[in-house]
């Protein structure tokens, strides 16, 4: 144990050498592969070159962040590690960004995230996807208005020049969203009645992807990287989700 130590305590250290060197770090890697398999101690010998390996493996993860993203009396505390900032604003559009943010990789529906917006800062509270999961998230209307109908096309071509753009796969949430709108605008057309999408369903996506959008340019003219970070990670839609990423995400301060 007192050589995995001393190894740990040596960041920097690297095994070296030529062919004969390198014929013998497969041998002490294969030992202490070995060597785990059957919950035996790996041998002293291995324990060098393990250390190294390891540690290049570490080393080609990034640098995980820390970010800030809290509630003020009057506004919010943003900002990263070594720099914060204070906006003085109660719009709802953090507060739907804070609300995600309590619920990484999470799909929201865009009703619970319109309701959430519309609670106060100061008695919101750390709240979860499932304390709001009573919300309706649709009304029974049979047929959409036109100017819902016009809005649905908008979205649909939007989001169709994303994705050439992009070339996103089959499960991408753009993708989804637009699978979702052009067969919901089908069947309206044909007089189906259709509950998952309606009138209130596509004001609150609106609503939140306008606001979003707002708040993050906010965001991004007094915090650069923390706006960056939540412009690449949010996506908006009928379906809302802060989808950081899963190796080494950042850490948030939220309260």
């Amino acid at each position: 144990m007192s050589q995995v130590q001393d190894n740990m305590a040596s960041p920097n250290l690297q095994i070296t050498g030529g062919a004969v060197s390198s014929c013998n770090r497969k041998k002490s890697l294969t030992k202490s592969l070995h060597a785990l398999i059957s919950s035996t101690p790996i041998p002293e010998e291995s324990i060098p070159y393990l250390v190294a390996l390891l540690q290049n493996e570490l080393n080609t993860y990034p640098k995980q962040r820390s970010y800030t993203f809290k509630p003020n009396a009057k506004g919010w505390i943003i900002g990263n590690d070594s720099n914060l900032e204070y906006i003085q604003t109660r719009k709802d559009g953090f507060q739907y960004l804070h609300f995600l943010l309590q619920n990484p990789g999470k799909v929201i529906h865009v009703m619970q995230v319109y309701h959430i917006g519309q609670s106060a800062p100061e008695i919101m509270g750390n709240l979860t996807a499932e304390c709001v999961d009573d919300i309706s998230l649709s009304s029974p209307q049979a047929l959409i208005d036109e100017t819902t109908r016009r809005s649905i096309s908008q979205r649909i071509t939007e989001l169709k020049k994303q994705i050439a753009i992009s070339d996103v796969m089959p499960s991408h949430p753009d993708q989804k969203e637009l699978t979702q709108l052009t067969d919901y605008l089908s069947q309206s057309n044909n007089g189906v009645r259709r509950n998952n999408f309606t009138d209130e369903s596509e004001k609150a996506r609106v609503n939140v992807q306008k606001k979003i959008k707002s708040a993050l340019t906010e965001i991004i003219q007094v915090s650069p990287d923390l706006g960056s970070h939540l412009k690449n990670t949010i996506n908006t839609g009928y379906e809302v989700i802060y989808s950081p990423a899963p190796i080494n995400p950042p850490e948030w301060d939220l309260f």
